[in-house]
């Protein structure tokens, strides 16, 4: 009960000295405003900063692993059919993307559990894809995905001669990810 009580006082002393620190920062502007057009200040949201938080938690809590084939390459990202779970056998040792040479299979009665770090399973979109920092990485159709991504919200695309779809959005970068819930209306 004690370490409870503990515990609850330092999260909300955190809070409060991140609210105090944020409080004390000037407003922001754009220093490169057209003389004719002066972009509005931005200030510190406090209520903003908390959601933002808070969706950080959750989008860490339900990150996912995203093991499967690239159905289409988008300018923005790539369109996976995930649940590939023989790719795993391959391992994360710092690659993510793999040829189409390769080979794996699909378990027909794979589920997608809620646990963190459980294997996505169905069709995703993938953004922020990792860079390397001499060679961008090629992807192509039919090529393997293997990496841990941040759920995003939805992403709507239309194949070829095809119907729109709407799928669910990953990001590779946490950072990504609550940024683009944030946009949506923070859901």
């Amino acid at each position: 009960m004690r370490n409870k009580m503990r515990s609850h006082w330092m999260k909300l002393a955190l809070l409060g000295g991140v609210l105090l620190a944020a409080a004390g920062l000037p407003a922001q502007t754009n220093a490169l405003a057209a003389a004719d057009h002066v972009a509005p200040a931005q200030t510190f949201d406090p209520a903003v900063a908390v959601r933002a938080e808070q969706l950080r938690t959750l989008c860490i809590q339900e990150r996912r692993c995203i093991c499967g084939r690239v159905l289409a390459v988008e300018t923005n990202g790539l369109v996976i059919d995930s649940g590939y779970d023989s790719l795993l056998r391959l391992g994360k040792k710092g690659t993510w993307h793999f040829p189409s040479t390769v080979v794996a299979s699909r378990d027909p009665h794979l589920v997608e559990d809620q646990n963190p770090c459980s294997i996505c399973v169905g069709q995703v979109f993938l953004t922020d894809l990792p860079r390397k920092r001499r060679a961008k990485i090629k992807v192509n159709e039919y090529d393997y995905v293997l990496i841990d991504a941040y759920p995003a919200g939805e992403y709507s695309y239309t194949p070829p001669g095809g119907f729109s779809h709407t799928v669910r959005r990953f990001a590779c970068g946490v950072e990504t990810a609550v940024n683009l819930r944030l946009a949506a209306g923070g859901n």
